[in-house]
């Protein structure tokens, strides 16, 4: 899988009162949250753009861990793997710009 380039984490938000902004550690707006109807929205919207960057390193470290087990143990059938090899290859790629 190719490496792409993306604003280092960590990344947080930081409610400017008209929009809410998902800042890197150096303070830099990497995107903004828009939703004055449902501010809940927002805010969860928010919460889940500024975990990007872990979630990206953690989906790389699970998916490489379990090739380590399937190329040590063989393929695990009942546990769901293959579907969630399926769903972790997806993502990675969409967040690779692969798709």
């Amino acid at each position: 899988m190719s490496e792409t380039k993306f604003t280092p984490g960590p990344w947080h938000w930081v409610d400017v009162g008209s929009r809410i902004c998902i800042e890197n550690k150096s303070g830099d707006d990497i995107a903004s949250v828009l939703n004055y109807a449902e501010p809940e929205i927002e805010i969860a919207d928010a919460h889940l753009i500024a975990a990007a960057p872990e979630l990206y390193e953690a989906l790389i470290d699970m998916f490489n861990g379990w090739q380590y087990i399937r190329q040590s143990h063989g393929d695990l059938y009942g546990v769901g793997w293959d579907r969630a090899e399926d769903k972790a290859r997806a993502a990675l790629a969409k967040a690779r710009g692969e798709q």
